[in-house]
């Protein structure tokens, strides 16, 4: 699953993917992996998913923020600001 930033994150620290809880059809799917893209896709977030998406499912992605600190165990832009923890951003995965 890739998420879209609207500007390039941090490649090098990307998050533990216990900061994203993912939910499918109402029913949580764990996140195994993050891989922040880089060059091109420098503004996306991937996310590996233990069970694969199908076209037309609901999916609701929220994001926490691991630590209070603003440091490098959390999303964050290229010059180190955290990114907002952000919640119940639902979408389709025909979007996704």
């Amino acid at each position: 699953m890739t998420l879209s930033a609207s500007e390039p994150l941090d490649a090098a620290n990307p998050p533990p993917a216990s900061a994203f809880r993912v939910s499918v059809n109402g029913a949580d799917v764990a996140v195994s992996a993050v891989t922040i893209g880089t060059g091109a896709q420098a503004g996306y977030a991937m996310l590996t998913l233990a069970t694969p998406l199908t076209a037309g499912q609901p999916v609701q992605v929220v994001y926490t923020d691991p630590t209070l600190a603003n440091d490098a165990q959390a999303l964050q832009d290229l010059a180190g600001n955290d990114v907002a923890a952000g919640g119940n951003t639902t979408l389709s995965t025909t979007a996704v």
